[in-house]
């Protein structure tokens, strides 16, 4: 695969990640506050770094049985507020958390959160094609079980990739640029 159609895939599941999220609030009535969350969240989101990923191969069991499938609402919201940690402002936090407990669980993206001691500390969307990967939206609060959010990242993939098969390649998006 050359550097120019590799750029191309992470720049597609990207654009997929983002529409997805996008169209959680392009419902028949969003609450202002969602949409005003919406324009955070692009604000947050401009020219944001991405590269290919390398997952680290062996993941400590500890480290996937911390690793959740955001699968019903309650997860949801524990998403929604650290994902909102992104903000240092109370009311830019607010509109995230409005604007990320509006999403329905559907294909290409899934929410993961990390958890220690029953209590959420880090965060990511997967996003997939069918056979690569995007890993965006990281956000991680210290803790005891990943040392570094690329620890963190390789537990998701390797969540992920008990019950799916990732033939392609694996990118991640920083949350930070």
């Amino acid at each position: 695969m050359t550097h120019l159609s590799s750029s191309n895939d992470m720049q597609a599941l990207i654009d997929a990640k983002n529409q997805w999220l996008y169209d959680q609030v392009d419902v028949q009535f969003p609450t202002p506050e969602s949409l005003q969350g919406l324009t955070v969240y692009q604000t947050l989101n401009q020219a944001l770094p991405s590269e290919a990923f390398t997952a680290q191969h062996h993941v400590a069991e500890s480290h996937l049985a911390a690793i959740y499938l955001v699968d019903f609402h309650r997860l949801t919201i524990m998403f929604a507020l650290l994902q909102a940690t992104r903000c240092e402002q109370a009311a830019q936090q607010a509109l995230l958390v409005e604007f990320f407990t509006q999403i329905i669980y559907s294909p290409p993206c899934r929410l993961y959160l990390g958890f220690t001691d029953a209590q959420p500390m880090a965060a990511a969307i997967v996003t997939c094609d069918g056979s690569s990967l995007l890993i965006s939206d990281v956000v991680m609060q210290n803790n005891p079980i990943f040392t570094s959010s690329d620890e963190f990242v390789s537990a998701v993939v390797a969540k992920y990739q008990q019950e799916n098969l990732v033939s392609g390649s694996i990118y991640i998006e920083y949350s930070q640029p």
